[in-house]
């Protein structure tokens, strides 16, 4: 099981620049960001050096040793990485599926993402899932205040509501409220819904490699179509897409010259429909729709 993480962001939200701050800063394995220097070198104070840590351990840039996953090189490398600026939404659709699905994190993220599974939700919701479903349940105890700030800060780091300047202009603290994936309900306060159907910027790439990793972490080949798009650490429950989103990408795919051999989907009369996957290296799909592959947009 994924070991409870509820307190290290230091209540900051992801802030712009500090994956890429934190992944060159981790290319110098002499680096270490308790060092003193750490904060030199970062540019940011005591509490900002830990907050860019923890996000960088949350979204799979760095293992929970501190070491640069392949990933991470890939996508961030400033002479070959698909994105070293996380100048592409897609590449912020990717982060979110990482943190919502960190097979060695559990945060109140994991569980408004990936477990909550609801339309609406409040943050006492959220608190009442964490305590009665997972601290209960495994004979932990965790600080009530704890659990609160964690909330608070995932709530704010997706929510589109912060930061509206004297002029009435949306000025977002996070990429990830850029995704549009959690709005507050303007009746209830502390109260929220899901922004749930298409997203135009999430490419059928990334809901790909999002299926192939499920399947790749559950050591399958197929999946129902309705677990595929309901399921705890599925794509449709983390990208909040609707039944007719994550079909045509799924029939992007299909139809593409390049990937249709690895995608399948079955139906058989009386049966449920079936998603299949024969990749053996999801990243393909990325590598791909970075190298300018705009056949799969829907």
């Amino acid at each position: 099981m994924s070991k409870f993480k509820f307190s290290g962001h230091q209540t900051f939200s992801l802030r712009y620049g500090w994956l890429e701050k934190g992944f060159r800063f981790c290319q110098d394995a002499s680096c270490s960001f308790t060092a003193p220097d750490a904060l030199v070198h970062l540019g940011v104070g005591k509490n900002m050096v830990s907050s860019i840590e923890y996000w960088c351990k949350i979204t799979g840039i760095l293992s929970s040793t501190g070491q640069l996953s392949s990933l991470a090189k890939r996508l961030l490398d400033e002479n070959n990485g698909w994105d070293p600026y996380l100048e592409d939404d897609a590449s912020w659709w990717l982060i979110h599926w990482k943190i919502a699905t960190n097979p060695e994190y559990l945060t109140a993220g994991t569980v408004i993402f990936s477990l909550l599974r609801r339309h609406e939700f409040s943050k006492f919701e959220i608190k009442e899932y964490i305590e009665n479903k997972i601290i209960s349940a495994n004979e932990k105890r965790i600080s009530s205040t704890i659990i609160d700030r964690d909330i608070e800060c995932y709530v704010r780091t997706y929510s589109t509501k912060q930061n509206t300047s004297k002029s009435g202009e949306i000025k977002f603290e996070s990429p990830l409220q850029d995704l549009h994936l959690i709005e507050p309900l303007p009746s209830e306060i502390g109260s929220f819904r899901f922004n749930i159907g298409p997203k135009r910027s999430l490419p059928p790439h990334v809901i790909g490699y999002a299926i192939w990793e499920r399947l790749h972490t559950t050591e399958r080949k197929q999946m129902f179509l309705k677990e595929a798009l309901h399921g705890e650490y599925s794509p449709g429950q983390v990208f909040m897409l609707d039944e007719s989103s994550l079909e045509e990408a799924i029939n992007t795919l299909l139809e593409h010259p390049k990937f249709s051999k690895f995608f399948r989907l079955t139906k058989s009369l009386g049966s449920p429909t079936t998603v299949h996957c024969s990749l053996s290296d999801g990243s393909i799909l990325l590598d791909a729709y970075y190298k300018g592959d705009t056949i799969c947009s829907y």
